[in-house]
């Protein structure tokens, strides 16, 4: 009986339930699902706003990375450029300052030529012209005075002095490419007296004076003093069989003021002077 009454009671309670189900029931579950739907849009939406923030936190990053590297850039960009300019500077200054020095050089340079050539411009003249008066007093016979010329040949041991023939006993020769002749001829066809040619054996020079000229030359020696001022020859005088000295004829006659000439066909030697 009373299990009975325990079922009944379940029952009727069910069917309370049933009946206050009813008119809330559909309503609650219309309301869960709308909290469901609201519960996911706001998580959707809170994963969108946690994206979009990420993105644009990223944003900020990049535009500041952006940034920070065209500051950068721009930096370096300009500190090659002022670096290009100094360099350029200082290599346009370097050039420039090259410049002028190798100006100056050049124009200390080309002053220095034209005062050297202009001295010698100047010496040539003067050697120029101390030639042409020498070949004008040669060429023209001096007032009062004669012309003498004297011709030896290599290998005759005859002479002529203003055609006269004279005869020697050693005939002259080559040597050093210079003309070579027995000392005391050379004397008597430049018209020194005999007293006025000496020999020293002592020192092997020989002495030879006219009209206040003197010259000596020495045996194996390149110098040849006239009036004591030493003057460099480059033929030195030697001895030949029979003990005679021998002289290079040129050094000797143009020391004395001749004019001396070679005629290589002939092997001829010609003076001239004036007494």
């Amino acid at each position: 009986m009373k299990s009975r009454r325990k079922t009944v009671s379940l029952i009727l309670v069910l069917a309370l339930l049933a009946a206050l189900w009813l008119p809330v029931g559909p309503a609650f579950a219309a309301e869960a699902s709308a909290g469901i739907d609201l519960a996911l849009d706001d998580l959707l939406g809170g994963v969108l706003g946690g994206v979009g923030g990420l993105l644009t936190g990223v944003g900020d990053l990049l535009e500041t990375t952006t940034s920070a590297l065209g500051d950068t850039l721009d930096t370096t960009t300009g500190a090659a450029d002022d670096l290009v300019t100094g360099l350029t500077g200082s290599v346009g200054d370097l050039v420039t300052g090259v410049g002028g020095v190798t100006g100056d050089l050049v124009g200390t340079l080309g002053d220095a030529l034209s005062g050297i050539l202009g001295g010698l411009g100047k010496t040539l003249d003067g050697v120029v012209g101390g030639v042409g008066k020498t070949l004008g007093s040669v060429g023209a016979a001096p007032a009062g005075k004669k012309k003498v010329v004297v011709t030896f040949r290599v290998g005759e041991k005859t002479y002529t002095m203003n055609g006269r023939v004279a005869a020697m006993d050693v005939a002259p020769y080559i040597k050093y490419d210079r003309c070579f002749l027995p000392a005391r001829f050379v004397g008597y066809s430049l018209g020194i007296m005999p007293e006025n040619i000496v020999w020293n054996q002592a020192t092997k020079t020989a002495t030879l004076s006219k009209n206040g000229t003197t010259i000596r030359m020495t045996i194996g020696s390149r110098i040849m003093y006239i009036n004591n001022m030493a003057v460099q020859i480059d033929a030195p005088p030697e001895l030949v069989p029979p003990g005679r000295t021998m002289l290079p004829y040129r050094w000797v006659a143009e020391a004395f003021g001749a004019t001396v000439s070679w005629e290589p066909n002939t092997k001829t030697v010609t003076i001239e002077y004036y007494e």
